[in-house]
């Protein structure tokens, strides 16, 4: 189910569609709120978009929920 949100949310992403894309990646954490590199791929959509405060709560979130070297990098 999570690729599913995934994809589609990268391709709303490329077609412009970039808010419906930030919601299919929130529903993508939802599902799977303990997998850090989810929050990773919501903060590399939130900083690509512009939005830099959203990103560093995204990537912040990220270290919380369990440490990855997505997230140092």
């Amino acid at each position: 189910m999570v690729a599913t949100y995934y994809n589609r949310g990268k391709c709303r992403y490329l077609v412009g569609r970039t808010q419906d894309a930030f919601r299919d990646f929130q529903q993508m954490i939802l599902i799977d709120i303990d997998n850090p590199a989810l929050h990773i791929e919501a903060g590399n959509l939130l900083m690509t978009t512009g939005n830099y405060k959203d990103a560093i709560s995204a990537y912040s979130n990220a270290q919380e929920v369990g440490p990855t070297a997505q997230a140092l990098y």
